[in-house]
């Protein structure tokens, strides 16, 4: 049964559009085929928002128009709307409000260590502070740190002090720490890095100390750094406390590197790559702070001047 879209759509937009395609059927052509091949089209019939909201169509077999429901236009939200207010200024408070008993209370670490050696043979722990730093120039002494020289003129002189630190366990500890803020690039130093393991490679060794049940232990290299020979003329000042060692109008060309120099780090990295291949180990391609000795089933990982060591047997070890 065919549909007569006359009567349903008499008088509307769409009979004119359907008897436009009719006309275009029955005479052999398409719809739109005499307009130019470029153009868009017909534009489509408007829409009348204020009609029923169901949607109605008409069709035949061979074309069907559809009318779609009525945008739905959402309330206004100008009743809800939330006005913010601008934020208030920083206020600064008073004396009286801030040590009020309701303020609330802050806490700052205070440090026992001190800050000079007179400070520190003058204190309550004088005497393990004297022994801790008669250690320490005992080691830059065995280890020939420096050399009494005249101050060259135009030479920049790198100043020093001594760093006290107690540690957890008790112990007292001192070490000349150099001032390398005061050095000049260039002619102090040139190249720096701190050799440091990566994680990565410190994942896979853990994991294959727990599968073959190797034996792992750590290390810390005492005065690591005093190991290291300076390439470079670097003159520092006279320490406090060596006055009689070292007269006025003397400085102390450094020979060996100690803490706080730009370039310690990688002298002392320099001398204990030497030592491992002297004792037939291997430097890993794909991380340089690994060394292993396949002989002896050894693994060894340098992070800075701490080793973490991994072997079969604990002798190999030791």
């Amino acid at each position: 049964m065919e549909l007569e879209p006359e009567g349903l759509l008499a008088g509307t937009d769409e009979h004119d559009q359907y008897v436009r395609y009719k006309a275009s059927s029955e005479s052999g052509g398409t719809p739109g085929e005499e307009e130019d091949e470029e153009s868009p089209g017909e534009e489509l019939p408007p829409i009348d928002l204020e009609e029923e909201d169901t949607a109605s169509h008409t069709c035949d077999e061979d074309t069907i128009v559809v009318r779609p429901l009525p945008v739905q236009t959402p309330p206004s939200t100008s009743e809800t709307t939330t006005t913010y207010k601008p934020r208030k200024l920083l206020h600064t408070r008073s004396m009286k409000e801030l040590f009020h008993p309701a303020a609330g209370q802050a806490y700052m670490a205070v440090t026992e260590e001190p800050v000079s050696l007179k400070e520190a043979l003058g204190g309550e722990d004088g005497r393990e502070w004297k022994a801790a730093w008669e250690s320490e120039v005992e080691s830059l002494q065995k280890n020939e740190t420096w050399v009494v020289a005249k101050t060259p003129p135009g030479r920049n002189i790198v100043g020093c002090r001594w760093l006290f630190v107690k540690k957890g366990d008790g112990r007292f500890k001192v070490r000349l720490v150099a001032k390398g803020v005061s050095q000049k690039p260039g002619i102090d130093f040139t190249e720096t890095f701190a050799r440091v393991a990566k994680f990565t490679t410190l994942r896979v060794l853990l994991a294959l100390v727990a599968e073959n049940d190797w034996e792992l232990h750590t290390m810390d290299v005492k005065t690591a750094f005093l190991n290291g020979v300076l390439e470079e003329e670097i003159y520092m000042d006279r320490p406090e406390g060596l006055e009689e060692e070292i007269p006025a109008g003397m400085v102390c060309r450094l020979v060996k590197a100690i803490y706080g120099l730009r370039k310690s780090p990688r002298t002392w990295y320099q001398k204990i790559h030497e030592f491992f291949l002297a004792h037939g180990f291997i430097r890993s391609t794909q991380d340089y702070s690994l060394y292993v000795n396949y002989g002896r089933r050894v693994l060894v990982l340098v992070y800075v001047d701490d080793l973490v060591l991994a072997a079969a047997e604990v002798e190999q070890i030791e």
